[in-house]
Formats: C-alpha cells, structure tokens, sequence
C-alpha cells in the first residue's frame, strides 16, 4: 500500500510547473528505499534524501525526496498484490519498454535481467 502511494505521489511530482520545490514526504519501506537506489543506479532520478520526525507520536520517520532531476514520465504499478504479471527471459525479449522486474534477486531492471538471464514479476513499467 505505501509502495502504491509513494508512485502515485512521485508520479504527481513530475507535473508540478515549479522546478525549485520538487518535494515530496513519505513513510520509508525497504521496497521504497530498493526502489529509488535501483531508479539512481540506472540514471533514472537524481535526488536527495533526509530524515525528517515531523511527529513524535509516530512510530514510523518521515523521510523527505527531494527530486533534482528525472529522466522519465511516469512510474505504472503493473503487479499488484492481488495480481502478478509474471515473464520468463524470453518473453522479456520481446517487450518492447523499459521495467522494473521482481526477481530472486530482488529489484532489478529490464537490462540486468536480461543479462543475467533471468525472468520475474513485472513490477513497474517507466514511460
């Protein structure tokens, strides 16, 4: 659920005309935080990150994404909990867009799965 807010918010993000304050806040997760260094290693968003404790009451930090820059439009949530798009590497071939695939690797991208021939979940499509 928070992995879904996180790509409707970053999502959200890439429609503000103000380039100065391009921030957002959310709950951390592991998912989120594989996420975000997967989308930096391949060059896909440059950021900064902090911790922010906005509220002594909760159990879970804030943190704060700031975004500098991004090389893509939209992040699309493909498998969902209730539904998992599953390739093999040769079915991975042939789709034609760049993705995030959820392997026995953990998070990797189209390329590093191809490379390592290996399949998955379709985890997010980047257009």
């Amino acid at each position: 659920m928070r992995l879904i807010q996180f790509t409707n918010q970053l999502n959200n993000l890439f429609f503000i005309k103000n380039n100065n304050n391009k921030t957002i806040y959310f709950h951390s997760t592991k998912q989120i935080f594989n996420l975000l260094s997967l989308l930096k290693d391949q060059n896909y968003l440059s950021y900064k990150i902090k911790s922010v404790k906005q509220n002594l009451d909760l159990k879970n930090n804030y943190w704060e994404l700031n975004v500098q820059s991004h090389r893509f439009t939209k992040l699309t949530l493909i498998s969902k909990p209730s539904r998992h798009i599953s390739v093999s590497y040769r079915e991975l071939l042939d789709i034609k867009y760049d993705c995030i695939l959820s392997t026995n690797l953990g998070l990797i991208s189209k390329e590093e799965a191809i490379k390592n021939k290996t399949g998955g979940f379709i985890k997010f499509k980047i257009s």
